[in-house]
């Protein structure tokens, strides 16, 4: 998967035009189709992360319809803190 192309994977499953731009920019979030000449490995990735995320939030893969959007902001700001290793003092 770190050499095949998108397009051959999609190809090998005889998926429509249509699935292909469903797949690509619904399920693995693509913003445009430069995707399809790159290796196949961070498509396949994005799409299980979509998976796995369904499977985890139930009725969304996203968080906000659980928690709400006004929790989206304190996520966001308090990211930065779990990127950086602790400090000891």
């Amino acid at each position: 998967m770190d050499t095949l192309p998108t397009s051959e994977v999609f190809k090998y499953f005889g998926l429509s035009d249509d699935t292909i731009d469903f797949v690509g920019h619904a399920l693995a979030l693509h913003r445009d189709d430069e995707y399809i000449n790159k290796p196949a490995r961070e498509t396949i990735e994005r799409i299980r992360l979509y998976v796995d995320s369904l499977a985890r939030y139930q009725k969304s893969p996203y968080i906000y319809p659980l928690y709400g959007l006004g929790e989206l902001p304190q996520a966001f700001a308090r990211y930065p803190l779990f990127q950086q290793p602790p400090k000891h003092t």
